[in-house]
């Protein structure tokens, strides 16, 4: 349609530094990852695309240590009597940036503020990697001692021991002095000093196990497999796997269902006037969109398809559903096969599917009993 044209096309240069929809999506998943939030205004005016663009806004300039209860101001973001956000107070540029720097006070219908709540009145974002903060920060440290550990261990020196009942009175104070052979000095002790260290072995066997441990933590706080995590599959089996990918999938369509609802349908609904004030698309276009986030496959797609078609036929899921399974729109799907199919008959070429010799089973072998 018309307005399905103008909306891809605006989403191919929708920033105000011409950047595309999907690096825009990149954007809010990375910075609510890593800050809790991100921010996006609009900018409205003839030199955007359908007269509308976004500017990302880094979350360092809602300032936080701005708090007044009077006016309530809660760390940057004003907001009603009711908790809704009514004005965000921004920099007009980066704290850590040169130069003079002021607050402007912005709308809250001129921004898209990308968040998710976990309390009542909450005005900003929390990262979602705070849980695993401290467990990642331990698990740094300990790689740290073990990697210095290993590497003094594999250039340790070598050292040159010289026995006192090997020298005479005269020779006591006998060094050998140091020696060097490539990267390695080996270093000359006096004489009957000798040298003990402690035989130290690392990364030892607990490295691997305490890592794993480590990192299953940080997996079920950000609420995704330790396989996916760490790209470790070594002590995982298949229905572990899935039951893994299925706990993950399902928190990567709740993320996906977050986003359309929080932004990407309120954008549509902003960018639609903007498009018709533009000419872009017309007011006798009455848009019904639907969102759909991208599926995953399973390793066997033949049992899946077999699985589908039994549930289709006992009227316990609809084809609706099975493609949305798969980030596909049903309504999308029927005109592409139209489409497909009125062009292949226009070639004279026949789509019909050929059917499949069946083969036959193997024929069981009869005991000697009672082949007799």
């Amino acid at each position: 349609s018309a307005v399905e044209e103008a909306w891809n096309w605006w989403c191919g240069s929708c920033t105000t530094d011409g950047r595309t929809l999907l690096d825009v999506l990149w954007s809010a998943i990375g910075q609510a990852a890593q800050d809790g939030e991100a921010l996006f205004r609009k900018v409205r005016g003839p030199q955007w695309r359908c007269g509308l663009a976004l500017e990302p806004v880094d979350p360092d300039r809602l300032d936080h240590t701005l708090n007044d209860v009077s006016k309530r101001i809660v760390m940057g973001v004003e907001q009603d009597q009711w908790g809704k956000a009514v004005a965000y107070h921004l920099w007009t540029q980066h704290p850590d940036s040169p130069g003079e720097k002021k607050r402007e006070r912005v709308l809250a219908d001129q921004i898209y503020h990308l968040f998710r709540p976990q309390a009542s009145r909450q005005s900003r974002g929390i990262p979602w990697s705070a849980p695993v903060m401290l467990t990642l920060a331990l698990l740094g440290k300990y790689w740290e001692a073990e990697v210095a550990t290993a590497a003094h261990e594999a250039g340790r020196a070598g050292f040159l021991e010289t026995h006192l009942d090997q020298l005479g009175e005269r020779d006591s104070a006998f060094n050998p002095g140091d020696m060097t052979f490539g990267e390695t000095t080996y270093y000359g002790l006096p004489a009957g000093v000798t040298a003990n260290l402690p035989d130290v072995k690392h990364p030892n066997a607990a490295f691997d196990p305490f890592t794993r441990a480590a990192l299953r933590i940080v997996a079920s706080g950000l609420c995704v497999s330790h396989a996916s995590l760490s790209n470790d599959r070594g002590d995982a089996n298949y229905g572990s796997q899935r039951g893994g990918l299925l706990d993950e999938r399902d928190n990567y369509r709740m993320l996906q269902v977050w986003l359309i609802q929080s932004f990407l349908s309120p954008l549509f609904w902003d960018w639609l006037p903007c498009a018709r004030f533009s000419g872009k698309v017309t007011y006798a276009d009455d848009p019904k969109p639907s969102w759909a986030g991208r599926g995953w496959d399973w390793i066997s797609p033949k049992d899946d398809i077999a699985a589908a078609v039994q549930a289709l036929n006992a009227k316990i899921e609809t084809r609706t559903n099975i493609l949305a399974q798969k980030g596909l729109v049903f309504r999308d799907v029927m005109q592409t096969i139209a489409d497909e199919d009125e062009f292949a008959e226009s070639l004279g070429i026949d789509l019909t599917p050929v059917p499949q010799a069946s083969t036959p089973a193997p024929a069981k072998e009869k005991d000697d009993d009672s082949a007799e």
